[in-house]
């Protein structure tokens, strides 16, 4: 019998959504809860039922039982915690930005290296059914040469956002967050994973709300870039445009349009996705795209219980996503758990090219992914 896999979790935000999705894989047990303080910890472990509330993420990563250490808190805060991990020899699961500069990028996939472990970042597209059978149509060549590819990524959360809005970080300029670096790292994992390396890019980026106005009538300056306008030139040829925006009234969400000698593909879903995603094609003369139907094959994943469930578009990906982190550890095989840490870490180096584009209004070479 397989033995059992125990990770620790820290950070109570969006942290207990990844406790939720662990527990719904097999021979996982969420065993500690960690925030930074006692009563925050202890109301968070007793409210997720998680046995153990940790107030020191030092305690955490040193437990000799806990395996898998995953670091959900803002990049300010995480990327310490996940070198940390990482020295300590421990697995390791983080969302995106990957890191606030590229020093700490290249740090954290070195050590994640160094230390031979398995060492993901959250991206739910790439787990989601629709978006599993788009790239799968795509590899089947469908479009044949690609020659444009249009992407955005539109939202309103900076618009009238709630009072105590829990990632009101994102709009501090020391947090390292954009819109770019954020939703549009997301958006860039895909497009790379669907279309492949990046050559080049151009971008323009821009803070346009100049101040966040809260639902309850305060105000804050906005320290980050809410919008981003992008142009790329891909290794296969093909040209893309890309969108990324916080500030969009009645924001569609994410929208992908490819279009290719043989057709045209589009994958639309809402809010960043990968909810109430979808797919629609045309083959070449076509005069109007056609919803294509999700296959059953891509709804669920040998061993794991759970399927996917439309009304809770979630789910089924961010317990994807962990069983496949489960079975990469078990397997000792780093390249199951994606995307990895050299996936991010050249995603990353795409997005600063495009803050390079913006300071010197000239194209910037993309570095090619390292092996």
């Amino acid at each position: 019998m397989t033995a059992v896999l125990r990770v620790g979790v820290i950070g109570a935000n969006w942290g207990l959504n990844h406790v939720g999705a662990w527990r719904a894989v097999p021979g996982v047990e969420v065993t500690a809860l960690c925030t930074s303080r006692r009563g925050t910890a202890e109301a968070a472990a007793r409210e997720s039922g998680v046995a153990r509330a940790v107030w020191n993420a030092s305690e955490l990563i040193e437990d000799p039982s806990i395996q898998v250490i995953d670091v959900t808190p803002r990049p300010q805060v995480r990327v310490p915690l996940v070198l940390e991990a990482l020295r300590a020899g421990k697995h390791v699961m983080q969302p995106l930005p990957f890191a606030q500069t590229l020093v700490q990028g290249h740090a954290l996939l070195a050590a994640s290296r160094t230390q031979k472990v398995v060492a993901a970042v959250e991206n739910l597209h790439r787990y989601s059914p629709t978006f599993l059978q788009a790239k799968a149509m795509l590899d089947g060549g469908i479009l044949g040469n690609v020659f444009t590819i249009h992407a955005h990524v539109r939202t309103g959360i900076l618009l009238n956002p709630s009072a105590g809005y829990v990632y009101e970080w994102i709009t501090d300029a020391a947090s390292g967050a954009s819109a770019l670096r954020n939703f549009g790292a997301h958006l860039m994992h895909v497009l790379t994973w669907l279309f492949g390396e990046v050559d080049a890019v151009c971008a323009d980026l821009r803070t346009r709300l100049t101040q966040i106005r809260y639902a309850d009538g305060q105000v804050k300056d906005n320290g980050t870039e809410d919008s981003a306008l992008l142009l790329l030139k891909l290794t296969n040829g093909a040209t893309a445009t890309v969108d990324a925006s916080w500030c969009t009234t009645a924001g569609e969400g994410l929208l992908i349009d490819a279009v290719g000698e043989s057709g045209r593909l589009q994958i639309r879903a809402k809010g960043l996705g990968p909810q109430a995603a979808e797919i629609r094609w045309a083959e070449r003369g076509a005069e109007r795209l056609m919803k294509v139907a999700i296959e059953e094959r891509f709804r669920h994943v040998a061993g794991l219980p759970l399927r996917d469930a439309p009304e809770e578009p979630r789910r089924f990906p961010l317990a994807a996503m962990c069983f496949a982190f489960a079975e990469a550890v078990r397997e000792g095989d780093a390249q199951r758990a994606h995307p990895t840490f050299d996936e991010a870490s050249y995603v990353m180096q795409i997005v600063e090219a495009a803050y390079r584009s913006h300071e010197t209004r000239t194209w910037v070479p993309v570095p090619a992914r390292s092996d």
